[in-house]
């Protein structure tokens, strides 16, 4: 413990904060009493690399042919602007998790040299996302995606070439968002800048910067961190002084939230992948600041809404060296259900349930069904801002027929 403080005291105030509330995450989720939550296995990945033991290590890494490996967006740049790591001429570098065995066993087989390096990192509530940081270079610090090949949750965590194309493409549509509209909204992004892939080892990787912080009052906040306890007090009841302040800061939390998201969807296109592991909020004092979206390999674009808005999808050089990636994300782009399921599933399921449990965990009543009302009012109101049309309730489950408004604004003349 006193070498992970050590290592992290040299980061800005507001990371360390950040990464230890996203380190509390698997105290929830791995909860035995809760009915669905990860399923944690040692024999999948080491207790060390789980993000509550908030262990740091060292990553390592291959240099492979570069006929071998396809980049999206600088990512030489960005190794070398981030973490002073130049690649050698004709090579790529790949980083390697320390605790993926599986990868470790084909490059033995393989006869491909590991090799460690200089960078420093810490998981973050995700397992292949980690905050990664240069000893010499905190201020620099950003979040490197890499692939882990364990099986958690029933799930296989490898970084496939759709996943890594996917990210960066959507994260050049996003930096198109002017920043006054941004401002309008709130809303701010962890940008993927760039990526890499090596189809032959089955193994990628995503440069994610950090938002920038716009006062060193404000703290960022995971969407599942409201319930979870910071020094043994509940942050939600450190956040507000009271019942009342906390049911408030809750209401204008789910009403940010949506405004931010409803924009993104209806005026951008973009349906983003939002239950409360990919969404975070600035927040300072009880005041919710801005929405902060990241990861983006599940979204889906709208190439219909997009035109109907004047802002077609822009061709992307990047993806001319992947010919696989381009065919495939036509085909998660082109999803017209995707906004509903996201707005059922992940809003409801997701950021609401965070919001009532952490007011239950505060002492206050169950409003679990009040918040959830008060979520889909909040949608319908946002969807006639934005479509000029009222999406209509789904008579089974909590859930709009926001894929009918949409495709009714997509059909009306400008």
């Amino acid at each position: 413990m006193a070498k992970r403080l050590e290592s992290l005291a040299s980061l800005p105030s507001w990371v360390q904060d950040w990464i230890e509330l996203e380190q509390t995450a698997n105290d929830r989720v791995s909860h035995p009493r809760l009915k669905h939550r990860f399923e944690l296995d040692e024999r999948q990945l080491a207790s060390e690399y789980w993000p509550e033991h908030r262990s740091v290590f060292r990553l390592q890494y291959v240099l492979l042919p570069a006929r071998q490996v396809v980049e999206f967006g600088p990512a030489a740049e960005f190794l070398e602007a981030h973490f002073a790591i130049r690649s050698t001429a004709g090579n790529r570098l790949i980083f390697v998790h320390p605790g993926n065995g599986y990868i470790k066993r084909k490059l033995s087989r393989l006869g491909i040299a590991l090799h460690d390096s200089p960078v420093l990192a810490t998981p973050t509530s995700s397992f292949r996302s980690l905050l990664c940081w240069h000893p010499d270079w905190p201020d620099k610090a950003a979040v490197v995606k890499v692939a882990l090949h364990a099986r958690i949750s029933g799930v296989r965590r490898f970084l496939g070439e759709i996943e890594v194309a996917g990210s960066i493409y959507t994260s050049v549509l996003l930096r198109e968002i002017p920043e006054t509209n941004k401002q309008q909204v709130a809303l701010d992004f962890f940008h993927d800048e760039a990526g890499s892939y090596c189809r032959r080892l089955n193994l990628g990787q995503i440069f994610r910067l950090l938002p920038s912080m716009v006062s060193g009052e404000s703290r960022l906040v995971p969407g599942f961190s409201f319930g979870s306890k910071q020094h043994d007090r509940l942050l939600l009841t450190q956040l507000t002084p009271s019942k009342s302040a906390a049911q408030a800061l809750m209401k204008e939390l789910i009403e940010r939230y949506v405004t931010a998201i409803s924009y993104l969807q209806c005026r951008e296109g973009i349906a983003h992948e939002c239950h409360s592991q990919n969404v975070l909020f600035e927040v300072r004092g009880a005041q919710v600041m801005r929405v902060i979206l990241r990861d983006y390999h599940r979204a889906a674009v709208w190439p219909a809404l997009r035109r109907r808005l004047g802002r077609p999808v822009p061709a992307w050089p990047g993806l001319r060296r992947s010919r696989f990636a381009a065919r495939r994300l036509l085909y998660y782009w082109l999803a017209p259900r995707a906004p509903t399921a996201y707005l059922r599933v992940f809003g409801v399921r997701g950021v609401v349930w965070e919001c009532a449990r952490a007011l239950r965990l505060a002492g206050c009543r169950d409003q679990y069904l009040e918040l959830r009302e008060h979520y889909l009012r909040c949608w319908q109101e946002a969807s006639a801002v934005w479509l000029g049309v009222w999406p209509r309730r789904v008579p089974k489950g909590p859930s709009l027929a926001l894929n009918d408004a949409i495709q009714q604004f997509i059909e009306t003349k400008p």
